[in-house]
């Protein structure tokens, strides 16, 4: 496999190949998320941000990110997962099926960053305050169009002061480089809850396909 230079970065010493194999997709998306929310670019208060779907890859690295930013961070994921959110960073976890997102006071959060999908877009803004921005991580959508009709609603119900944005993540070295860095000084960290060898891959593919994975899963070469 070729890779073109440009996306290349260098990998600090102290920072392992397994942890540091974890950055590029999760880590970037998450980053990217935040940003497309504008969490800690504004100046004045810390916002409030609702992370939904936190205990997965994106998840895990978007709470602890948030966190650096200076955010009041709510998160929601399964219940047994809540000490692991908690200790990232999260101010309140939530487990949606004991407290529905719907029970939220309106108008709660700065920025609403829903990674695990299948929420009513319409729900989402409604927990945003004005000049908020809800930022869609999930690619939701049905077998012909897939996301493409939720992203046309989306940009429709955008007409006003609570934004919702879908976002298409794409490879940015500055951002990778700026994680390994965090990584290096010990401000964030992956969640690796198992590492495979290469001749279990598709046992790795078939544990993420079941749902169920926390943090990242790291397949190592022989």
């Amino acid at each position: 496999m070729r890779v073109p230079a440009a996306r290349l970065v260098p990998v600090p010493p102290d920072v392992e190949p397994a942890v540091a194999a974890c950055l590029p997709v999760a880590g970037g998306t998450a980053w990217q998320a935040l940003d497309l929310a504008e969490v800690g670019l504004r100046a004045g208060s810390a916002p409030r941000v609702l992370i939904i779907g936190a205990s997965g890859g994106v998840g895990t690295f978007a709470v602890q990110l948030a966190a650096l930013r200076g955010a009041e961070v709510w998160a929601t994921c399964r219940t047994r997962n809540a000490p692991l959110i908690e200790h990232l960073g999260a101010t309140r976890t939530l487990d949606h099926r004991t407290s529905p997102l719907s029970e939220l006071p309106a108008e709660h959060f700065d920025a609403v960053i829903d990674i695990a999908g299948g929420m009513p877009l319409r729900d989402l803004q409604r927990l945003v305050a004005p000049g908020g921005t809800v930022v869609l991580v999930t690619g939701d959508g049905g077998h012909v169009l897939g996301p493409v009709p939720r992203m046309i609603k989306a940009a429709f119900l955008s007409i006003g002061s609570r934004r919702i944005r879908p976002l298409a993540a794409s490879p940015r070295p500055e951002v990778l480089a700026k994680l390994l860095e965090l990584v290096a000084e010990g401000r964030i960290s992956p969640v690796i809850e198992r590492e495979y060898p290469f001749a279990e891959a598709s046992a790795a593919l078939a544990h993420i396909e079941a749902g169920h994975t926390v943090g990242k899963l790291v397949v190592r070469g022989a």
